[in-house]
């Protein structure tokens, strides 16, 4: 029987590269994703997608306030930065273009390129080498 992980998918850079590990170290994951109230889907909508892609065994969005047993958190990122995040999910084959880590993308997923998040990961790619996919809005 497979090792089972429940791995919390934003639809983002980290989470993303996260599942991909995961995946590589043989869990059967399932993704959780938060509905938080967020001012636009793009998110969620990204998550759906890759939880799809990577075949997870189920995928749940919910509401704030998770009960249950008790669980330990793992956070293989934690200590890495935004480039070794980034170069670790593109050696797992992981597909950047389809992720949203904007807080002001727009009803497409376009990102924004000036908030806090497009500029951690604009830098990450570029502190990386590697060419950054992300779909910016036009200026």
């Amino acid at each position: 029987m497979k090792k089972k992980a429940i791995v919390l998918l934003s639809g983002g850079l980290d989470s993303i590269t996260v599942l991909a590990l995961a995946k590589k170290q043989g869990y059967a994951c399932y993704a959780l994703s938060f509905d938080y109230g967020q001012r636009h889907n793009a998110e969620l909508i990204a998550a759906a997608q890759i939880a799809a892609d990577y075949q997870v065994e189920d995928h749940k969005i919910i509401k704030l306030g998770v009960e249950g047993e008790h669980f330990t958190i793992h956070t293989p990122l934690i200590a890495l930065s935004k480039a070794e995040i980034i170069k670790q999910g593109v050696a797992l084959g992981v597909d950047y273009q389809r992720t949203v880590s904007c807080y002001s993308a727009d009803e497409q997923g376009r990102a924004c390129r000036v908030c806090d998040a497009c500029r951690l990961r604009e830098t990450g790619f570029i502190e990386a080498g590697i060419k950054d996919p992300t779909r910016y809005q036009k200026s």
